[in-house]
């Protein structure tokens, strides 16, 4: 501003401009103006001085004002970091622009606009209005984002595939949409008992499945189907076929001398790489087997291959190249009920394995036993007395009578930073009134001595999870079920898994399951009735009554690609219907939160999706 009519001078970037102030105001272009002496020269990301002063009619010169211009010609950075996939039709959308950036995103058709706040940036589609035309979302949609700061500098465009889902009906994957079926061989053959992911276990680069039908073949002596994985089609896969080489192939169980049932498969699992010869080895569980005595049981370590979809005899293998076996130590013991991959617990960088034995008298009656077994180059066929004597591996020894470990266990991940992995043992009939108990294992280099769980329940070389305690003082049964679950809070941290599915919440065993953060500070024990108040992790709780929700879980991976590790549980008992019991199983999304989760809230599509049978 001037007063009207003076004479204004103006200095900037080494140029001077004049021009004359008109009804008390001026504007120099410097677009379009000719400076009367120099060149203009600024400096396009940085600051310039600029004078101006006016002269009036008399002669009068103004005192000088002076400030400086600061050019900005850097365009902002804006990202979208809500998760690609929902059940949400109307979703959230948000993202990260620099603070007061004004965000234009357009999604299914609609344009909305928002500023940035404190770096961050989110619109929800629910309430906000587009400001042009009307959102209309289809399975697969395109979200573009783009930011312009105040100097009205533009940003690139953030795009994101935004993917929306309905829940998942099995009949759906049976009639090839979003997956495929696997169907079993024969009557009574209850293929689909034990499942696992197998790892590659042929080389092609796709990950291969593991089936467990512990009641097929002669005698129930039980089978296992390697099902490749493939990429080319969603046709039903037979298990006929992969017993006859086509797609994968079969593991045969033992026939036992007095034919009773040897149940191979009754559990199974991807064993990692435990020979080193870049192939994914399998570990089959058979806990009838009568090897060492009655239902001593026996585990099989089946060898990755890729030369040939032969059948694999579980009867031939000891002495063979392709695997080797694990012989139960005594009558009863049920070793093989259930198998996992350890991880590397002891740091050689080949894969271990953990058995359990459940019946196991090793602290009193049924105290229960976990083996863990090393990998090797040089395989031998096992015996458990061998690992007992710390020979090959360790042995870890249940608490009390009756406790049952080694019910369910299974390789936790890295929970207290170590750089070992750590192991989880369920014990679902300990504690008063069977409440339960689950037991964290740190891995160990250092020695082969027998692991004492009286010694973990005191926090020395690990730490204990004490389960729930009903008000009706029945069986919660935490441990059931248990599982590492990778990452889950984003800690870095491995997390915990345990499946309570006696826990009566929601009305009679309608079931709990928690989540364990892993933590590296302390080996106090961790009970999981402060877990479900939100303190060291949450819980997850089941819908109805008589769902039994927990009596499976397992991690599932980063299923909705926001780096969080997630989650599966398996309600064996429910009635997605209301009326039919089906079953349903849940996949529960990560989250740094310790608020409680409803399996119900998930149902509909809040903080994960469920899978109807």
């Amino acid at each position: 501003t001037a007063e009207d009519g003076a004479r204004i001078s103006l200095v900037i970037g080494g140029a001077t401009y004049t021009t004359t102030a008109s009804g008390g105001t001026w504007s120099i272009d410097t677009t379009t103006a000719l400076p009367v002496s120099g060149a203009l020269a600024l400096d396009a990301n940085g600051s310039n001085a600029i004078s101006v002063t006016a002269t009036d009619a008399a002669g009068n010169i103004s005192a000088p004002v002076l400030l400086d211009l600061t050019i900005d010609t850097t365009p902002p950075s804006v990202a979208i970091t809500s998760a690609p996939l929902t059940n949400d039709s109307t979703p959230v959308i948000s993202g990260t622009a620099e603070d007061g950036a004004r965000i234009s995103l357009v999604i299914g058709g609609a344009t909305y606009t928002t500023t940035a706040s404190g770096g961050t940036w989110s619109i929800d589609t629910t309430t906000a209005l587009p400001v042009n035309g009307s959102l209309e979302l289809g399975s697969v949609n395109t979200v573009v984002a783009v930011a312009t700061d105040a100097a009205g500098n533009a940003s690139g465009p953030a795009q994101q595939d935004l993917l929306l889902y309905s829940p998942v009906q099995l009949a759906q994957i049976t009639a090839g949409n979003g997956g495929f079926v696997i169907n079993g061989e024969a009557s009574f053959n209850n293929s689909g008992y034990s499942v696992s992911s197998a790892g590659d276990v042929n080389g092609d680069g796709l990950a291969d499945l593991l089936i467990g039908a512990p009641f097929a073949g002669p005698y129930s002596n039980g089978r296992s189907y390697v099902v490749y994985g493939k990429s080319v089609n969603t046709n039903p896969v037979e298990l006929a076929d992969i017993a006859a080489g086509i797609g994968g192939f079969v593991i045969l169980g033992e026939q036992s001398a007095d034919f009773s049932s040897d149940a191979s498969g009754w559990s199974v699992a991807g064993a990692g790489d435990v020979n080193g010869d870049g192939l994914a080895d399998l570990l089959v569980g058979s806990y009838g087997n009568d090897a060492n005595g009655n239902n001593s049981g026996r585990s099989y370590v089946v060898f990755g291959k890729s030369d040939n979809n032969n059948p694999v005899d579980l009867a031939t293998l000891a002495g063979s190249t392709r695997g080797f076996v694990i012989n139960g130590e005594s009558d009863y013991d049920v070793s093989g009920r259930s198998v996992a991959s350890a991880g590397d617990v002891n740091g050689d960088g080949l894969s271990d394995l953990i058995i359990g034995a459940y019946a196991s008298d090793s602290n009193g009656v049924a105290s229960g036993r976990s083996y863990v077994i090393f990998g090797t180059s040089n395989p031998t066929s096992i015996d458990l007395t061998s690992i007992t004597v710390g020979i090959g591996g360790f042995v870890i020894n249940g608490e009390a009578s009756f406790n049952n470990s080694g019910y369910s266990v299974s390789s936790a991940g890295d929970v207290n930073g170590d750089g070992l992995a750590d192991l989880l043992i369920g014990a679902p009939f300990a504690g008063p009134y069977s409440n339960g108990r689950s037991y964290v294992v740190y891995g160990k280099s250092v020695n082969t001595n027998p692991v004492e769980l009286a010694d973990i329940a005191a926090g020395i070389g690990g730490f204990v999870i004490l389960g729930e305690q009903s008000a009706d003082f029945s069986s919660d049964a935490s441990g059931w079920s248990v599982a590492g679950a990778g990452d889950v809070n984003g800690d870095g941290l491995a997390d915990l898994l345990v499946g309570s599915y006696g826990n009566d919440a929601n009305g009679n065993n309608s079931g709990r399951s928690y989540v364990v953060f892993g933590k590296s500070d302390n080996t106090s024990f961790v009970e999981l009735s402060t877990i479900a108040g939100g303190t060291g992790g949450f819980v997850i709780t089941g819908e109805s009554a008589y769902d039994t929700s927990g009596r499976s879980v397992s991690a599932a991976g980063d299923v909705n690609g926001d780096g969080l590790a997630d989650l599966i549980i398996g309600a064996n008992n429910a009635k997605p219907d209301g009326a039919t019991v089906t079953g349903r199983t849940y996949v529960v999304f990560g989250t740094s939160s310790t608020a409680p989760v409803s399996l119900a809230q998930v149902a509909e599509g809040i903080g994960g999706f469920a899978i109807d049978g």
